[in-house]
């Protein structure tokens, strides 16, 4: 017997004949799960083949049979029996709920009902859904806000920069931190050396070991660079356009060839397992998402707490489950992008932002919600501003052409990046930015954050459908347990090729003997000895973090 937490409401038997078909003489009521609030009783699910198909307006909503005491769900148009584990946040049948709209400082928030938002992803859809969890972070945690791009690095007196850094005496950056070599000097960058460059089509220029054999491919093409440059008076950052020939990537190249400065772009792979671990138990969909682990492979690039980026921590993390949407392009039937950069504001999605001033308004959603999304607020600056006497400080401009000189003198003064009580009750960030005004406001930002997304796709060999990512800092994907795309350790734009699902489905990936889900996979009847089954439904997880101020950036296309 399951005991349940959750508010809830009768829905009358006219609601129910008006959406689903069902006959009165069939069923009289049904009552829907929503917010915690008390519990009542759920016995386990009897047959229920006497109700009908529902419809759009029911996918996805959980409703409990008071006439049977059973629990479905309505899935792609039909009434699907499924048990308590997919209600969120339940609580246990010997403790109250307190207070459920204003939750505890660490407990998680739910944002998108009692079971997960999103229906299966098709090529009909509006849209490409992806359920999510955010977990946002502290700017001083030790795995974020390293500058390492610095700490490799020598200033044009032939100073070193960690030294540099450390003699400032910022808070964060002490001998402590100047210690960690093998932290700081594995991450992909110019100065390090350490990871590979990426070529100019999206391939590492070495082969990636981690990715399973049919997708360790290396480019034969220059290495990729990313950088600064003008375009209609305003500061852009993209890829040097030489060679490009992805049209993603080339969307995001500089105009031109004329560059105010650019760098390699690097990674650092090998960061995580090759394939997810899920927890014990069937938990449903729901524990697809919420039971879903990525695993850390190697002491790489300051991941030395990657055991808390995707977990829940109590005083380290603050949880929000949430949504995220790919939108369709131009109306493209199975073309779906979500797209944020440097040149649009950046990814922030723990932020309300001004679309017309580009400035903060407050800590997403405004106002007093019992859908607050948890977090420890804006305690940085999308500015490039690290803890020394930095030789290019004094030349920076923001992509409206500001100068961000004296805003980062500023956060400097009240502490700099890792300073989030800076003795006056807020950040170093918070106090800068409202020392500076409009501009101030315009740079104030939450990083700092890790994303955990999970989505159902359906595959169809026809559409030769194909996926294809780019981030700032680290970012892995997931289809069906494996890993199809390594983007971690980086602090630049890095993109993936495009990843051809009918290439995966050849390869039967995720339907191996030893992958994670593939008897689930075969029992569903999503693969079998030839590959993939055209039709069939497939999984997809993201695995993100932002972990350096100043760049932001997120990038999604899937194709199905």
């Amino acid at each position: 017997m399951f005991r349940l937490g959750k508010k809830y409401w009768a829905v009358a038997s006219l609601f129910v004949l008006a959406f689903c078909g069902c006959e009165s003489t069939d069923i009289t009521t049904l009552i829907e799960m929503e917010t915690a609030q008390r519990p009542i009783e759920v016995k386990s699910v009897q047959d229920i083949s006497y109700l009908d198909d529902c419809d759009d307006l029911l996918e996805g909503r959980v409703f409990f049979v008071k006439t049977d005491d059973n629990l479905v769900v309505c899935r792609n148009g039909g009434w699907v029996e499924t048990d308590s584990s997919i209600l969120r946040n339940s609580a246990p049948a010997n403790e109250p709920v307190e207070n459920p709209s204003k939750p505890s400082k660490n407990e998680p928030v739910v944002n998108s009902g009692i079971e997960l938002s999103c229906p299966v992803n098709k090529r009909s859809s509006s849209k490409f859904c992806f359920d999510v969890i955010i977990r946002d972070f502290q700017a001083n945690h030790p795995d974020f806000e390293n500058f390492v791009e610095e700490y490799a690095g020598v200033t044009k007196r032939g100073v070193g920069k960690r030294d540099a850094i450390v003699s400032g005496k910022y808070p964060g950056y002490d001998e402590l931190w100047y210690s960690k070599d093998m932290y700081h000097l594995t991450c992909g960058n110019k100065a390090s050396h350490a990871g590979s460059a990426i070529g100019t089509d999206g391939l590492p220029l070495f082969a990636n070991a981690a990715l399973p054999p049919y997708l360790q491919q290396s480019s034969l093409q220059p290495a990729l660079a990313y950088g600064e440059c003008l375009e209609s008076g305003r500061v852009r950052r993209g890829f040097y356009n030489n060679y490009i020939n992805n049209p993603d990537m080339l969307a995001k190249a500089c105009p031109g060839s004329r560059m105010a400065w650019s760098d390699e772009v690097y990674y650092t792979p090998g960061m995580v397992s090759s394939d997810l671990l899920f927890d014990s138990g069937d938990a449903g969909e729901y524990g697809m998402l919420n039971g879903a682990r990525i695993v850390k492979a190697a002491d790489l690039c300051d991941n030395q707490y990657f055991d808390q980026w995707f977990a829940d921590v109590a005083d380290v993390n603050k949880r929000t489950n949430t949504t995220l949407n790919l939108e369709r392009v131009d109306g493209e039937r199975g073309n779906f992008v979500v797209d944020y950069d440097y040149n649009n504001g950046g990814f922030f999605p723990l932020d309300s932002i001004d679309p017309a001033t580009d400035m903060w308004v407050c800590s997403k959603p405004c106002g007093d919600s019992k859908d607050a999304h948890d977090q420890f607020g804006p305690q940085s600056l999308s500015i490039y501003c690290p803890p020394y006497d930095y030789e290019y400080a004094s030349n920076q401009v923001d992509r409206f052409g500001y100068s961000t000189t004296n805003l980062c003198s500023s956060w400097l003064s009240y502490g700099g990046p890792r300073s989030v009580e800076s003795g006056f009750g807020y950040s170093a960030a918070w106090n800068a930015a409202a020392a500076a005004g409009s501009l101030g406001l315009q740079h104030l930002r939450n990083y700092h954050f890790t994303v955990q997304a999970y989505a159902q796709f359906v595959y169809k060999a026809e559409d030769e459908g194909y996926l294809q990512f780019m981030s700032i800092d680290d970012m892995w994907v997931y289809v069906d347990g494996v890993l199809v795309h390594d983007g971690g350790g980086d602090h630049q734009t890095v993109p993936s090729p495009q990843i051809s699902l009918n290439m995966l489905a050849a390869n039967n990936h995720g339907c191996g003997a030893a992958d994670p889900l593939a008897s689930k996979m075969i029992d569903e009847g999503a693969c079998n000895e030839y590959g993939w089954v055209d039709g069939s439904v497939h999984r997809i997880w993201v695995f993100y973090a932002n972990r350096q101020t100043d760049g932001s950036a997120f990038f999604i296309r899937a194709k199905i």
